[in-house]
């Protein structure tokens, strides 16, 4: 399913090479025996993540019952937690300056902002 950076960030939000480094990160920590190999186990849960897709649609798309993509998202979401220190959250003071002005006055809190736009081309006659 993943033969390209574009199919990669599609379904998972990272880059193909991103992807495959998680893969080979989170191989160790597979301990359960599931019928999909490790690399479809987190295509699945990142599609989960990124799509929000229902699960009975995963099962169908991996051939699983809802039941085994449910316990294999499951499963993978704790086992991601190791991945927890390599998020790198800069200091408030770092991030103030640079924030965008509308944040900065309605938001004055705000430390993150999360984008998740699509666009779509509008052509006008």
């Amino acid at each position: 399913m993943l033969q390209s950076d574009a199919d990669s960030f599609l379904y998972t939000g990272v880059s193909l090479e991103t992807f495959n480094s998680l893969v080979s990160t989170l191989d160790g920590f597979s301990e359960r025996a599931f019928v999909l190999s490790v690399r479809d186990q987190i295509l699945m849960t990142l599609m989960k993540l990124k799509l929000n897709r229902v699960l009975g649609d995963l099962g169908r798309q991996f051939h699983v019952s809802q039941s085994v993509a449910s316990k294999v998202i499951s499963f993978w979401i704790d086992k991601m937690e190791v991945l927890r220190p390599l998020i790198i959250w800069l200091l408030k003071e770092t991030i103030k300056p640079t924030m965008p002005t509308a944040f900065n006055k309605c938001f004055p809190n705000t430390t993150c902002v999360i984008d998740d736009v699509t666009k779509t081309a509008h052509h006008t006659l």
